[in-house]
């Protein structure tokens, strides 16, 4: 391997790890917001 490995990144990893990322935070706050949702509709709140 010539260089350094940050010479050329892998954009295939970058991308599947940004993926990963975005897919996770939209997740938890959907999740989030479903839960704060039944937490109003349970305590009469909405």
């Amino acid at each position: 391997m010539a260089g350094s490995p940050h010479d050329k990144p892998d954009w295939l990893e970058v991308g599947l790890t940004l993926g990963t990322s975005v897919f996770l935070w939209i997740h938890l706050i959907k999740q989030h917001n479903e839960d704060v949702s039944e937490y109003k509709r349970r305590n009469g709140l909405e």
